[in-house]
């Protein structure tokens, strides 16, 4: 029924033709006994005459007395009334059974009605699942597939954006000035995590009870680290450093790595190492034959990476070779972490609130200033609980160095120079914070709205803040102009590591802390 109705049939004229067919069928029964007689007397003589496509005249009327028709009385007008198309005919097409087409067509030409397109009948029959040539360029007709089949919808290929990029997006009107388009940011505790709602996809963050998350990154890293020892030798390790080893990292944050090479405990001792691992142009090219995408090299960086994606988690990833002192303060920033409970929400919230607004890019993204790394922000945050008392110094009444203790030194490549990573581990209980993480949010936001930042600097080395100009900060380099804000790294001295934060920044910086403080104050007393 579908096919009589898709190749030019309507409803009331298929249905009509199904029944006549079917009617025509079980009266051949019964009449086929008479059959050799109706033809012997009807053809006489005319045995031997055929029609122009080959049927002699007793097969051309067993057929119709068959179906019930009547035959002619006149037998030599049969090759014309059975064949239209006369002796030049071509030669008759057939359906995909073997049967010749007339034989459908002359069945619905001697039914009442009006006549069908021979496809049609064709297609009705049982045994026929198609009529070769009766559609487009030959195509057969199926019996449930209605002509000319539908083409398949051709999708517009999704372009992927790095997180860069979409941080950037969304910072790109927060940042220029006098622009009004700035993303929602909703302060709310209502969340069991105390989220902020600044973005469409929720951050969701990574700690201890997120089994699968860091099963997925650990298997990035041990693919990385197979990738290294089928290269460059089976003793070579990867661990993880920054936000991802000490708790603070969400779903989609990138994996810093970085590689162990046990031969060089202190890191670069040697200034120049000839090692091929050591080359992160020949680092680039295992990674990229085993299979990671996008990538890239930064050779003359202060610590040369090598930067990729994982082809199969989409994680973007950041490897050096055996700089470890990434490894020591993230160490001492977990211990940190493990003595003060709101130190880690804390961190998260802030980052939370930072990421969209443009203010943890440290690297900048499509016209977009630089701003705070992860790690200024986890160090303005823990100099800022030092200063309430709330954070012990770690750094605090070490005992001086020895001749002898030259090896716990760990060197770096630039500045070529050995660093004290010691740090109390393990040796003073957790602490008791004096006010609930949403309290030490509002005033880490008045604190940094108001601070003095010309006056002063956040070094956690030396217990919280110092006066610029204390002599604890003369291995800071001066510059001129100064930098609008300095947070001294704990095991380089030398090291701002908010240097690339440019004035604006720092004051569009000031500028959210305070709104975020005036939207997290409590309302007036009712």
């Amino acid at each position: 029924m579908a096919a009589l109705l898709a190749n030019g049939g309507t409803p009331e004229t298929v249905g009509a033709t199904s029944g006549r067919v079917a009617a025509r069928r079980s009266h051949a029964g019964a009449i086929g006994a008479d059959v050799g007689n109706l033809v012997h007397d009807n053809s006489a003589g005319a045995d031997a005459q055929e029609t122009g496509d080959g049927r002699t005249f007793a097969s051309w009327a067993e057929r119709r007395v068959a179906l019930g028709s009547s035959l002619p009385n006149d037998t030599s007008t049969f090759a014309a009334h059975a064949s239209p198309a006369g002796p030049s005919a071509p030669s008759p097409r057939k359906t995909k059974s073997g049967r010749p087409l007339w034989e459908w067509q002359e069945a619905v030409a001697d039914l009442e009605g009006p006549p069908l397109p021979p496809n049609v009948a064709a297609a009705h029959h049982a045994d026929t699942e198609f009529v070769e040539s009766e559609t487009p360029r030959g195509r057969a007709l199926e019996s449930d597939t209605p002509w000319p089949p539908r083409a398949p919808r051709r999708e517009r290929p999704r372009r992927r954006t790095g997180q860069a990029e979409r941080a950037a997006a969304a910072a790109k009107g927060s940042l220029a000035h006098g622009s009004s388009k700035r993303p929602k940011v909703e302060i709310s505790s209502a969340t069991p995590q105390g989220q902020w709602s600044v973005t469409r996809d929720p951050n969701i963050r990574v700690d201890a009870t997120c089994v699968h998350v860091l099963r997925v990154r650990d298997r990035v890293r041990a693919h990385v680290e197979r990738a290294v020892q089928r290269v460059f030798g089976s003793h070579y390790t990867v661990e993880f450093f920054g936000s991802t080893r000490y708790g603070v990292s969400h779903a989609h944050s990138d994996l810093d790595m970085v590689i162990i090479d046990p031969y060089r405990p202190q890191g670069y001792l040697e200034k120049e190492v000839k090692d091929p691992l050591y080359n992160v142009r020949t680092l680039a090219t295992a990674l990229r034959r085993d299979g990671f995408i996008h990538v890239d090299f930064r050779m003359h960086s202060s610590v040369p990476i090598v930067k990729f994606k994982d082809a199969n988690t989409g994680l973007d990833c950041d490897l050096n070779v055996n700089e470890r002192l990434g490894i020591f303060n993230s160490d001492m920033i977990k211990e940190y972490c493990a003595l003060s409970p709101v130190l880690r929400p804390l961190l998260f919230r802030i980052k939370e609130w930072a990421k969209p607004l443009g203010m943890n890019m440290p690297t900048g993204a499509l016209g977009v200033p630089a701003s705070f790394s992860s790690y200024a922000l986890t160090l303005m945050t823990i100099a800022f609980l030092q200063e309430r008392g709330t954070l012990p110094n770690l750094q605090h009444n070490l005992p001086p160095l020895a001749p002898s203790d030259s090896e716990t030194l760990v060197w770096t490549r630039k500045p070529h120079q050995g660093w004290d990573v010691r740090f109390s581990r393990g040796q003073l209980p957790p602490m008791q914070p004096k006010a609930d993480e949403q309290t030490l949010l509002h005033d880490w936001f008045r604190y940094w709205e108001t601070f003095p930042y010309a006056q002063k600097a956040a070094a956690i080395r030396h217990g919280g803040m110092l006066q610029r100009r204390s002599p604890l900060l003369a291995d800071v380099p001066a510059k001129k102009p100064p930098s609008p804000i300095v947070v001294v790294d704990p095991f380089i001295l030398s090291k701002n590591v908010a240097i690339g934060v440019a004035g604006r920044v720092l004051a569009r910086f000031q500028e959210e802390c305070g709104k975020a403080a005036e939207r997290m104050a409590p309302g007036p007393a009712s």
